[in-house]
């Protein structure tokens, strides 16, 4: 395959999967919205390490930059620590 032909099946590709936890995985698929001009919206995420809060500021400060390049047409919201939410749950008895 050609790079004409890779590039917009590695834009398919990235507007598919479904992970949406954190804004680095988010800024590839607002991207992909804006080169293939699909109409669809993603859940931008902020991934939580409790014990890292730089981990946290990196998150929050990538989707201020993103919601002021890509605007919010294509978001449909944003998560914070759903994950972490998650395996909480998942630890705890009961």
């Amino acid at each position: 395959m050609g790079q004409t032909a890779t590039k917009p099946l590695s834009l398919y590709v990235t507007l598919t999967s479904k992970n949406i936890f954190n804004i680095f995985i988010s800024l590839a698929k607002l991207e992909a919205i804006k080169q293939t001009k699909v109409d669809m919206q993603v859940y931008v995420g902020n991934y939580v390490v409790s014990d890292n809060i730089a981990v946290y500021q990196r998150q929050r400060d990538a989707i201020k930059d993103a919601l002021q390049s890509y605007g919010t047409d294509h978001v449909a919201g944003i998560t914070v620590g759903n994950e972490f939410m998650l395996k909480y749950g998942a630890t705890r008895e009961g």
